[in-house]
């Protein structure tokens, strides 16, 4: 019966679609075979053997229609069935997974004045064996209105309700209802104000917990130059209040409450540690986009190119008033199933200067979304500035599946989540901030000018039996010089005072540095810094300085070098003394367009003493090589190669790669890969096959067949694996 029902499918997508081609109407036809067969031996024992066959049919329907200038259509569908045989099709070992989704928008109006209403269902079964799951549905209802007259106020206004649950009412069952009004206006060049106002109703029925919450947030912002342009002027003042009712039936219900970051923060750990390195901006992972990646590649794909090194990816939360946080929700771009999910290791660590991180404590194992393409993360409550967490790249043993070669983070969200008893009854919340900032010209030449900010924040908050006030203060002022003392030497320098006030307690902050820079030729450039800072902190007082040096010169056309050193001296609060080492080189050599060598060095030495604790030396050295060779497009090869002389394990790794597409811009393309990596410290050896294929039949039907074949030797384990992918294609 289910046969025939799919094959009438096919024909009412394929009829529909035809009929309505050329009035907005689409379909497409997935239908997919993946066989993989492993071989496992562990040392001492017999080798276990594992196949897994697996269908899967992919249906969808679109359609995108415009009636008049002024409406528009909107909508579609998709039904996926996979069905997976342990042991090999015709086995009784049998699971199958079912999703079913629709969607529609429905868009009236013009540039000035519109509204959109639109729906969406997502329905999910899956059985294992004789055990069912109940089907897991996520349905949405929204509307959307803006109206965006000419020298007049822009609002906008939604409302939506979302029902999450599966069919027993077993395991989820939730609702939220949402409105949002919001409004902003440009009343002057240099004025703008704005206004917004959310109302919340969200219920878990399963644990009979309900919370409704009103919140409105008003914004006035000014920003003009003064003294004839001389001093730059931004003024800011914000008020927020929030009245919320939670009722709470069963102990045990949780509410999450979003913490919004100030900057996203990102960097590929390549040397020397996770405690010691700087993360650089990531607009991306913080712009609420949880689809579009944002730049760290995580899935087996890195690997095979010798790529292990670890993703980093951060925040930098607001800390005027503190912003507490303990779930951290990670992002990727697809679904990821539970063997593949589980292979991550995360960890968390906290910073309050982006340059000295210390390790959060994971609360919980790590879990991944059932609708929501992500891992949450419950960790100790923190209020750190910096939050930032640490993973590495999929290892291929795990999986050679190639739709899992390359699995991007796309979004970082930060929460902070307190049991529903705790704020059971009427609470609210009354934020106050306003903050000024200033920056002032003085000289023209030399080029020095005086920065001035400050930050006031004052909270009151009412809970059941608890009232609560905080007030922070922040104070900035700083003196920058930038001066070209001769046509190829500048100087720089700057200092600056901060000071934090938060209740009872005080901390500043001394910062100060100079720098020289010296660019004889465009292709030659050194440059020579000095920093430090002086804290002042309840703890203690704690001073720090650096100086680093940095060369580099293009020698030749496509032969180039540079240099890097530097020297770092600290004084901690509890009387502990710290040195730091660092030095590195690299040389890049490119003889012919096609043809690339580089290599480098780089050494980090860190002592520490006294403040009552055994001194202890840290040393991290090692030197690696690269090539790549790309006669045609058709062809690459690439190899590279790092030996960790000193560091926590010794080792070398290497990797090389190779890719080959003999038949490029016709019907039927080929292409080919191979990459070997080893890692002698594990005496581990992987390496990876994997010829592919594409027939274009005619335009927009296209069959894909895919082989991957991963061998990887160790001395506990040996593991073969043989992946075959035939997907066929079709669109209407």
């Amino acid at each position: 019966m289910r046969r025939l029902s799919r094959a009438a499918l096919v024909l009412l997508l394929a009829a529909w679609a035809r009929a309505g081609r050329g009035d907005g109407w689409s379909a497409v036809i997935e239908e997919q075979y993946t066989k993989t067969e492993s071989t496992v031996t562990d040392q001492g024992a017999e080798a276990r053997t594992s196949s897994v066959d697996t269908v899967l049919q992919r249906y969808r329907l679109a359609l995108d229609k415009s009636f008049f200038p002024s409406l528009s259509l909107a909508g579609g569908g998709q039904y996926e069935d996979a069905k997976t045989w342990q042991g090999g099709i015709g086995s009784a070992d049998t699971s199958y997974s079912r999703l079913a989704s629709i969607f529609g928008r429905l868009t009236v109006g013009n540039p000035v004045l519109n509204g959109r209403g639109s729906y969406d269902r997502r329905q999910e079964w899956a059985r294992a064996l004789d055990l069912r799951s109940p089907a897991l549905v996520l349905e949405t209802l929204a509307l959307d209105t803006a109206w965006k007259p000419l020298d007049l106020p822009l609002i906008t206004f939604r409302a939506s309700r979302q029902n999450s649950f599966d069919v027993d009412r077993a395991a989820q069952d939730s609702r939220n209802d949402a409105f949002l009004l919001t409004a902003s206006y440009k009343a002057s060049k240099s004025l703008l104000v704005g206004y917004s106002a959310r109302y919340d109703d969200n219920e878990d029925r399963l644990h009979g917990t309900q919370q409704t919450a009103v919140g409105q947030t008003g914004r006035v912002t000014y920003e003009d130059r003064w003294f004839a342009r001389r001093t730059l002027v931004h003024l800011t003042y914000d008020v927020q209040s929030t009245f919320a009712n939670t009722t709470v039936r069963d102990i045990g219900a949780e509410i999450p409450t979003a913490r919004i970051p100030l900057a996203g923060l990102s960097l590929v750990e390549t040397f020397p540690t996770p405690e010691a390195v700087t993360l650089v901006p990531n607009p991306a992972l913080v712009d609420g986009n949880t689809t579009a990646g944002a730049g760290l590649d995580i899935g087996f794909s890195p690997r095979t190119k010798g790529d292990s090194n670890a993703r980093e990816m951060g925040v930098e939360l607001p800390t005027i008033p503190a912003t507490p946080v303990n779930t951290i929700h990670v992002w990727v771009n697809q679904p990821l199933p539970q063997l593949v999910s589980s292979a991550f290791r995360f960890s968390v660590y906290q910073s309050d200067d982006n340059e000295r991180w210390t390790p959060v404590a994971l609360v919980g194992p790590v879990v991944f979304g059932i609708f929501e393409n992500r891992f949450e993360l419950r960790i100790e409550e923190t209020t750190a500035r910096y939050v930032k967490v640490v993973t590495s790249p999929l290892d291929p043993a795990v999986t050679i599946d190639p739709k899992y070669a390359d699995i991007f983070v796309t979004e970082l969200q930060f929460f902070q989540t307190v049991p529903a008893e705790a704020i059971r009854g009427r609470s609210s919340a009354l934020l106050n901030s306003a903050s000024a900032s200033a920056r002032t010209v003085l000289l023209q030449s030399p080029n020095l000018s005086h920065d001035f900010s400050l930050q006031i924040a004052r909270s009151d908050r009412r809970t059941p039996g608890r009232d609560t006030a905080e007030s922070r203060l922040a104070l900035t002022n700083g003196l920058s010089l930038a001066h070209k003392l001769a046509q190829p030497l500048a100087m720089n320098a700057r200092i600056a005072r901060q000071d934090f006030f938060a209740e009872a307690t005080h901390t500043g902050i001394l910062t100060y540095g100079a720098g020289l820079a010296y660019t004889p030729l465009p292709a030659m450039s050194h440059a020579v810094n000095y920093s430090g800072a002086w804290r002042q902190g309840t703890t203690g007082n704690s001073l720090s300085n650096a100086l680093t040096m940095f060369s580099r010169a293009e020698l030749y056309r496509g032969v180039s070098v540079s240099g890097n050193g530097g020297y770092t001296l600290s004084l901690l609060e509890r009387g502990q003394r710290s040195t730091g080492l660092i030095g590195g080189a690299t040389a890049s050599l490119r003889p012919h367009r096609v043809f690339q060598l580089s290599g480098g060095y780089r050494v980090a030495r860190n002592s520490t003493s006294g403040g009552g604790v055994p001194a202890s030396t840290t040393t991290l050295e090692q030197a690696d090589a690269s090539a790549s060779f790309s006669p045609t497009e058709a062809l690459y090869a690439s190899a590279s190669v790092t030996r960790i002389i000193r560091g926590a394990r010794p080792t070398t790794l290497a990797s090389f790669g190779l890719g080959w597409s003999p038949l490029q811009g016709g019907d039927l393309t080929l292409h080919a890969t191979y990459s070997k990596s080893l890692d002698t410290s594990a005496e581990a050896v992987t390496q990876l096959v994997s010829p592919s294929a594409r027939w274009t039949i005619r335009p927009g039907t296209f069959l894909d067949l895919v082989y991957v074949m991963s061998d990887s030797s160790a001395p506990a384990q040996d593991a073969i694996s043989h992946l075959f992918t035939a997907n066929l294609t079709v669109t209407l």
